[in-house]
């Protein structure tokens, strides 16, 4: 059998299994619906934090449309306001998710309740994004069943039910780091074959997509909770330690998507080394220009088994990581991978 025809016959036998799989992740989508929105239509404001962010939210969609409509529009119009102040120590990615929602509606007719279901309505979005990620994590360690049994136990959470019905930003977080791990494992895929060259690729700047949105929701220690988990894995998975510049990949990445939203509130806060810890709460003190370079390009090459030898892949990991530590984009990233799949499929 020629090579060819291998190939044709393995991709016949993949077409079943990816129909299964996607079927399953709709049932478990469809298992989690009628938790997160059953009386969702009745917007009882109950907890402090939700109705700061609501008030926030509205108070900041009214100043863009303000602006827009008086032809002075700005950058400043993305910063939180509530009761005619700009709110540093508040993470905006929440408000920019309401505000990009709620501006559909026709502001004139929209009521109090009309604003915090469609609020509400947001969050059960993000928490279903959250049980199709933890179904894709599974499905990238052991498949579809692993996937589908890892997405039931998610979806019923007490915690994730309760949130997921809140117009609050702990969901965003919560769905936005998951993701990112998700995203890291479907690039290592640690339990399975080695990924080519491609997914690793995808599945990196996708990680550290999602985990600078984290940052924008959270603060700059979302880094370390969707990285954590991934740095774990790398340890216990020696086989796969040469992902270690995929990880450092992605941490940089969400740095860099971070990166202007700290120089839009650097005029503001007076200086920029305060801007990142002051405008996003949940930051640990130092947490980004001190724990962060140290613990991903210096210490875990060090820590890490046989991170200055060579990995299956046949190149050195510690060079590399001084190579791209800093000044390395997308390209450089992709010339690594490319240069591993060549010896063998990184890994």
């Amino acid at each position: 059998m020629t090579g060819r025809s291998v190939r044709g016959v393995s991709e016949l036998r993949a077409k079943p299994a990816r129909s299964t799989a996607w079927l399953a992740l709709v049932g478990c989508l469809l298992v989690a619906c009628p938790a997160l929105l059953l009386e969702l239509d009745r917007p009882d404001v109950t907890t402090a934090d939700e109705l700061s962010t609501l008030v926030t939210s509205l108070h900041t969609l009214d100043r863009m449309a303000a602006l827009s409509g008086a032809g002075a529009w700005s950058l400043d119009a993305c910063i939180p306001q509530l009761n005619g102040q700009l709110k540093f120590d508040r993470p905006p990615a929440i408000h920019w998710l309401h505000a990009a929602v709620l501006m559909w509606l026709d502001r004139s007719a929209a009521s109090i309740d009309m604003d915090v279901w469609v609020a509400r309505l947001v969050s059960v979005g993000l928490a279903l994004l959250t049980v199709a990620a933890v179904f894709w994590a599974g499905h990238s360690i052991g498949g579809t069943l692993t996937g589908t049994l890892a997405a039931l136990v998610c979806a019923a959470n007490p915690l994730l039910v309760y949130y997921g019905r809140l117009a609050t930003p702990g969901i965003l977080m919560t769905s936005l780091t998951t993701l990112a791990i998700a995203s890291g494992l479907w690039a290592t895929r640690p339990l399975r074959p080695a990924p080519s060259v491609e997914r690793q690729f995808m599945g990196w700047v996708l990680c550290g997509l999602a985990m600078g949105a984290a940052v924008l929701s959270f603060g700059p220690s979302a880094i370390l909770i969707a990285g954590g988990p991934l740095l774990l894995l790398l340890i216990l998975c020696p086989q796969r330690t040469s992902h270690l510049m995929g990880l450092v990949a992605a941490a940089l990445i969400a740095i860099l998507l971070v990166l202007p939203w700290a120089l839009l509130v650097a005029p503001h806060v007076g200086m920029l080394p305060g801007a990142i810890p002051g405008a996003l709460p949940g930051a640990l003190p130092g947490a980004l220009p001190g724990a962060l370079p140290g613990a991903l390009p210096g210490a875990l090459p060090g820590a890490l088994p046989g991170a200055g030898g060579r990995g299956r892949g046949g190149s050195r990991i510690t060079p590399v990581v001084r190579r791209t530590s800093v000044g390395a984009g997308i390209g450089g990233v992709w010339r690594y991978f490319r240069r591993c799949g060549c010896r063998g499929r990184c890994g």
